[in-house]
């Protein structure tokens, strides 16, 4: 079997301070890693919107909260990105992060 790789991807992203200690953010982004087998089609893509927030408690302690949401189906190669292979036809997986960061 014969595979060739021609990846590429792009990502487009902003955010705005509502006020002095919120943040919204959006975050937009294609992966495809192309990758072309002798017997398949293309596999591993990625296509996301993500949308969030930070609130930021004090000068070294921030937390974040974001949404996304995986509009294209992917291959099994393509965990980096938070989310499982769709399995039996499953599409538009999301998922709800949160995280607290402290700045020692």
């Amino acid at each position: 079997m014969t595979e060739k790789t021609k990846p590429w991807g792009f990502n487009v992203q902003g955010g705005y301070f509502v006020t002095d200690d919120i943040e919204i953010f959006g975050r937009y982004e294609i992966i495809n890693y192309k990758i072309t087998a002798a017997v398949g089609g293309d596999t591993d893509k990625y296509n996301g919107l993500t949308i969030g927030a930070n609130y930021f408690f004090a000068d070294n302690v921030k937390g974040t909260v974001g949404w996304s949401s995986n509009f294209k189906s992917f291959g099994s190669n393509n965990f980096d990105s938070g989310f499982r292979e769709d399995v039996n036809g499953a599409k538009n997986q999301w998922a709800l992060r949160g995280q607290l960061q402290l700045l020692f």
